[in-house]
C-alpha cells in the first residue's frame, strides 16, 4: 500500500521534529545526532518522493524560480568556493553539510506548501508540543527548589537550559514561538485548548524570566509595542475582538508570569526582571562588552579579506587570534554573535550580503502574505508571521541561531506558514 501525499509530507514534518528532540544516543553534543537525523530524513524524503509524487515540469519551474531558494543557493555556492581559502577544510564540509541540510529541507517543504500538502493546524501542534517538550525540561529542576524551600537565584540558570544548552537561545526560540499560539487560540474553537494554550503561555513567560535572557525580556516589551503599533497602523475598527484576544493570551499570561517569578526571585538577586532589564544600557557589562568585541573583530577581518573571508566554518580559527588577551580558562569565541557578520567574515562580503537577501526576501514574502493596503490587513496573521521575524533576526544579530537546529527547524516552520498562506492567496515575488 503507497502511503498518501498528504500523509507523507506530514510523516517528513514529524521525522523533523523527532530529529531535532531526540535523545544524544551517547554523544557529547546533541547538535551532532541532531544534523545526522536531519539529514537521514531528508535522504530518505529524497528516494522517495519520485516514487509518491508524479513531479510535473510546471513544478521543477516553480522551485527554480522561487526567490528564496535562489537566494539560500547562492549561500550554498559562495560557501562552497570559499573553502579554498580554508585553513581548516574538516570544519569547513561539517559547516557546509549543516547548511545543505537546512536547504535541502527548505526544498521539501517549498514543494510540500506548493502542494498544499500540509494543514496550518498540523503546523501549530507541532509548535505547541515542541514548545512544551521545551519548559517542561528547562523548568523540571523548579522541583527540587519547590521541594527543599529554596528561592531561585541567577546562579542557578544554567540548570534551567533544558535540551537547548543555551538560555538566551532556548529563551529567543520560545519567544519566537509564542506568537503562534496565541494564533492557536485565536483560531480553535475548543475551550479545552484555550486552557491549555493559556496555561502553556503563562509558563513560557515565566521560563523566559527565569532564563534571565535580555534579549527575550527586551523582546516580551517589543511583543507588546508591536501589537499596539498593528492596532494603530490597522484603520479599520473591528479589531475588538482581535485586541480582546491579545489581552487575554499575551498581555494577561505576561502579568501572570511576571508576578510568579517575582516571588520565587529575590528583589535583590540578579535574576530579578527588573534588574535584568536595566542591565541592557549597563557600560560595563561583561556579556555585552564581549559582543561588542567579538562584532569588531569580524569587521576588522571583513575589512581585510572582502573577498571569500576565512572559509565556510573557519572564523572559530582566526578568532583565538584576536581575542588571546581576553582568553580565560581556554574559553575561546566560538562565534561573533552575529549570523551576518560571521557569514561575511567566513565568506566574504558578497556572501554575507548574499546570506542577508535570504532574510529580505522572507520579510517581503511576509508582507506579501498579510496583503498591507491602505492600512488595512489580517491583523492576528500580521502578529504571528512578522512578530517571529524580528525575533528571529534579532537572534541573529546577537546570537548564532544559524547553527543551531532548533532555530533552523522553526525557522522552516515559519516559512512553511508563509507559503501556505501565500499560496493561498495565489501572489509571490
Amino acid at each position: 500500500m503507497i502511503i498518501s501525499k498528504k500523509r507523507f509530507a506530514l510523516l517528513y514534518l514529524i521525522l523533523l521534529f523527532l530529529s531535532i528532540y531526540t535523545p544524544k544516543y551517547g554523544a557529547i553534543d546533541r547538535m551532532s545526532i541532531q544534523f545526522l537525523l536531519l539529514s537521514v530524513t531528508n535522504f530518505l524524503a529524497f528516494i522517495s518522493i519520485p516514487l509518491i509524487f508524479k513531479i510535473e515540469k510546471s513544478s521543477l519551474k516553480y522551485l527554480f524560480k522561487n526567490n528564496l531558494l535562489i537566494a539560500y543557493f547562492g549561500v550554498i555556492l559562495i560557501s562552497l568556493l570559499s573553502i579554498i581559502k580554508s585553513i581548516n577544510v574538516v570544519e569547513s564540509l561539517v559547516r557546509f553539510n549543516q547548511l545543505t541540510v537546512f536547504f535541502l529541507s527548505l526544498i521539501i517543504l517549498i514543494f510540500f506548501a506548493k502542494e498544499n500538502l500540509i494543514k496550518v493546524r498540523s503546523i501549530l501542534w507541532i509548535i505547541l508540543i515542541s514548545l512544551v517538550i521545551d519548559i517542561s525540561f528547562s523548568l523540571y529542576p523548579f522541583t527540587e527548589l519547590i521541594s527543599n524551600n529554596l528561592k531561585y537565584s541567577y546562579k542557578m540558570v544554567t540548570n534551567f537550559v533544558g535540551l537547548a544548552g543555551n538560555r538566551n537561545i532556548l529563551a529567543l526560540s520560545i519567544l519566537f514561538r509564542i506568537p503562534f499560539l496565541i494564533y492557536f487560540a485565536y483560531t480553535c474553537t475548543s475551550k479545552s485548548l484555550k486552557y491549555l494554550i493559556f496555561i502553556v503561555l503563562v509558563l513560557s513567560f515565566f521560563d523566559i524570566y527565569i532564563l534571565s535572557s535580555r534579549a527575550a525580556l527586551l523582546g516580551v516589551i517589543l511583543s507588546i509595542l508591536f501589537a499596539l503599533f498593528l492596532i494603530l497602523l490597522k484603520s479599520s475598527n473591528n479589531l475588538k475582538n482581535q485586541i480582546r484576544h491579545l489581552v487575554v493570551f499575551l498581555l494577561l499570561p505576561i502579568i501572570i508570569s511576571l508576578i510568579i517569578s517575582s516571588n520565587v526571585t529575590a528583589k535583590s538577586d540578579e535574576a530579578n526582571v527588573g534588574s535584568r532589564i536595566s542591565s541592557i544600557i549597563t557600560d560595563n557589562d561583561t556579556s555585552i562588552n564581549s559582543r561588542y568585541r567579538y562584532w569588531s573583530h569580524a569587521v576588522d577581518f571583513i575589512y581585510k579579506n572582502p573577498f571569500l573571508g576565512s572559509g565556510i566554518g573557519n572564523w572559530k580559527i582566526y578568532s583565538i587570534k584576536y581575542d588571546a588577551p581576553y582568553i580565560k580558562s581556554y574559553i575561546i569565541p566560538y562565534s561573533v554573535h552575529n549570523d551576518f557578520l560571521e557569514h561575511a567574515a567566513e565568506t566574504g562580503i558578497i556572501g554575507g550580503t548574499i546570506f542577508l537577501s535570504f532574510f529580505v526576501i522572507l520579510f517581503i514574502y511576509i508582507l506579501k502574505t498579510i496583503k498591507i493596503k491602505k492600512n488595512d490587513f489580517d491583523f492576528m496573521l500580521a502578529y504571528t508571521l512578522l512578530f517571529p521575524f524580528l525575533v528571529y533576526f534579532l537572534d541573529l544579530n546577537l546570537n548564532f541561531p544559524s547553527s543551531r537546529p532548533l532555530n533552523l527547524f522553526l525557522l522552516l516552520l515559519l516559512i512553511l506558514l508563509v507559503k501556505i498562506n501565500l499560496n493561498k492567496k495565489h501572489e509571490d515575488i
